[in-house]
């Protein structure tokens, strides 16, 4: 394989279930649909993903992306 993220994905085959009733997948359609380059809505779905990979055992590649999106998304919150 061509690196270490192509490896350890196939080295077990897990399924990612997705709630589509959950608050926060009906938020975050709601704002994709209002505005598809909402970059709150794009950075809270990709550490909703990126989370879901480390709770399954996954490791992720660039850990400190995932870092300054959770910044960015309390930053957002806290209003600062």
């Amino acid at each position: 394989f061509q690196n270490k993220e192509q490896t350890s994905m196939m080295s077990g085959r897990k399924t990612l279930e997705i709630n589509p009733n959950h608050p926060v997948v009906v938020d975050l359609l709601s704002k994709i649909k209002a505005d598809k380059e909402d970059n709150a809505a794009k950075d809270t779905a990709q550490v909703l993903f990126q989370t879901a990979l480390i709770e399954s055992g996954y490791e992720i590649a660039d850990p400190s992306a995932l870092v300054n999106r959770v910044y960015r998304l309390m930053s957002k919150e806290l209003g600062v």
